[in-house]
C-alpha cells in the first residue's frame, strides 16, 4: 500500500535522535497515530506504516500486535484493519464524503452499462449508492438491493420495480445482511450486479472487513450473469479481514484515472475489463 494515502508526522530514526536532530516519538503516541491511520484508511500494511512513521518493520509488527491484543485492530496478511466495533464508529454518511468526486464519476460511467428491461442488483456501499442517482432516471429496470435507504429512494420512481431484500439490519452499512438476505438474493436471477468493496489487496483479492459482508457480496455475485466492481483508486492495495473473491472473477472494474499502473497491469493480466472514469 502506497504511503501517499495519508500524511503522518514521522518518527525520527535512532541516529537522528542520538544526533539531536529530532526527538523520538514515544511508543504510546506512535501506536495511537497508527490506530488513527488504520481507522481513517480502513486498513494499512506493515510496509506503509514503516514508511509513514520512519521506524523498522519489526517495530511496526510489535505495535500492531499490541493493538491487536487490545482488541482494537485485527491482524491480516501483511498488515491490519480496524476491529469491527472500531470500524462501525465510522458513519455511512462520513464514508460517503470520502473521495466523493471520484465516486460520482465512477457511478456516472457505470450507469452507461445499464440497459432497459434488465434486472440488476445494487450492493450496499457508498459508490454504489451514487450509482442509485443515475439508476433512478433509467426506464424499465428491476432493481434488487439489500440497501434499505437506497431501496426507499429508488421506489419513488414510477419507472423502476424495486425489490428490497430483508434480513438483519446493519445500521452502519445501511443494509440488511446475514443468511436470510443471502437466501433472498439467491432466489432472484439478475443480469448485472454492481458491487462495492472495502478494498483490493496486492494479491488481487477483493476484501471486506467482516465475513458477513463478504458472504453477502459472494451471494450477489453468484446470482448475476455479469459482475461489475465499482472501486475508486484509493481502494487498491488495501488490507481486509475477509476475502470476497479473486479479482479475476469480476467481469468489469470501474475505477478512476488515479488507478496505479500496477493495478491496471493486474487487471489486464487476469482478463478483467477496465473502465476509467475522469476526475
Amino acid at each position: 500500500m502506497a504511503g501517499t494515502r495519508g500524511t503522518v508526522p514521522q518518527q525520527a530514526t535512532a541516529s537522528e535522535a542520538l544526533n539531536g536532530q529530532a526527538p523520538a516519538m514515544p511508543s504510546s503516541m506512535r501506536r495511537q497515530r497508527i490506530l488513527d491511520h488504520i481507522v481513517q484508511q480502513q486498513g494499512a500494511t506493515v510496509d506503509e506504516l514503516s514508511d509513514l512513521f520512519g521506524v523498522s518493520k519489526v517495530t511496526i509488527r510489535a505495535d500492531l500486535s499490541y493493538l491487536a491484543s487490545s482488541g482494537i485492530v485485527e491482524r491480516s496478511r501483511g498488515g491490519a484493519a480496524p476491529a469491527r466495533h472500531i470500524r462501525s464508529a465510522v458513519p455511512f454518511t462520513l464514508r460517503q464524503e470520502t473521495n466523493r468526486e471520484a465516486k460520482v464519476s465512477i457511478a456516472k460511467l457505470a450507469a452507461t452499462l445499464l440497459r432497459p428491461e434488465e434486472t440488476i442488483c445494487l450492493d450496499a456501499g457508498t459508490t454504489v449508492e451514487e450509482l442509485g442517482t443515475f439508476v433512478a432516471s433509467m426506464p424499465k429496470l428491476t432493481v434488487v438491493t439489500p440497501a434499505i435507504a437506497l431501496a426507499a429512494r429508488l421506489c419513488r420512481s414510477d419507472q423502476l420495480d424495486v425489490v428490497a431484500i430483508g434480513g438483519r439490519l446493519d445500521p452502519q452499512m445501511m443494509s440488511c445482511a446475514g443468511p436470510m438476505t443471502e437466501f433472498g438474493i439467491s432466489e432472484i436471477p439478475v443480469h448485472k450486479a454492481f458491487l462495492g468493496a472495502h478494498g483490493i489487496d496486492d494479491d488481487g483479492d477483493i476484501v471486506e472487513i467482516s465475513l458477513e459482508i463478504a458472504r453477502l457480496k459472494r451471494a450477489i455475485a453468484k446470482a448475476a450473469r455479469e459482475v461489475i466492481l465499482l472501486a475508486d483508486s484509493s481502494k487498491w492495495s488495501t488490507m481486509g479481514t475477509a476475502k470476497v473473491a479473486d479479482i479475476s472473477s469480476i467481469d468489469v472494474v470501474v475505477s478512476d484515472e488515479g488507478l496505479s499502473q500496477k493495478a491496471r497491469d493486474m487487471l489486464e493480466d487476469r482478463g478483467v475489463r477496465l473502465l476509467i472514469a475522469p476526475i
